[in-house]
């Protein structure tokens, strides 16, 4: 049978350097992409609540965080945030009544970002309870602050 050849059938092999070092450029991509993004979650906003009101506030939450009881001109100590922005969900009791406030979305609104804030919890000339952002520079915590001018920085808008 003349038609038929018996030859031998050659693999082409993959130089084993290769793959070692395609493997290694993958892992090291891997461990890039988990420390970024565990960085930005390092990052977030430190958080405080001002009671920048006349009164005392009791069992104060905001952004789902409980910040307990804040005597009237008191701050509270820090909380880390994932994600912050100028204004937040609030409630709280006041002179035997509940207060809140529920922000409708945050579409448009962007992050604080890294850094110390101070939300100030305040009522308005009507009655209802307002929340002001501001840079805090001096993170320390539970301090008599002036609520008239706090000297923690300017509001953000």
């Amino acid at each position: 049978m003349e038609g038929i050849s018996d030859e031998s059938t050659t693999t082409a092999k993959f130089p084993s350097g290769l793959l070692f070092f395609a493997l290694m450029i993958g892992v090291g991509f891997a461990f890039s992409l988990l420390f970024v993004h565990s960085r930005e979650r390092v990052d977030g906003s430190e958080i405080r609540i001002v009671n920048a009101s006349n009164v005392d506030f009791v069992d104060v939450v905001v952004g789902g965080i409980n910040y307990g009881n804040i005597e009237h001109g008191q701050a509270t100590g820090y909380q880390h945030w994932e994600t912050a922005y100028r204004y937040s969900s609030v409630s709280l009791k006041a002179e035997g009544k509940s207060y809140s406030l529920l922000p409708y979305d945050y579409v448009g609104e962007k992050q604080l970002g890294a850094g110390s804030f101070a939300y100030l919890l305040k009522f308005g000339t009507s009655g209802e309870l307002e929340i002001e952002v501001r840079a805090d520079e001096s993170k320390s915590s539970n301090q008599s602050l002036n609520t008239d001018a706090p000297k923690d920085g300017a509001p953000i808008s």
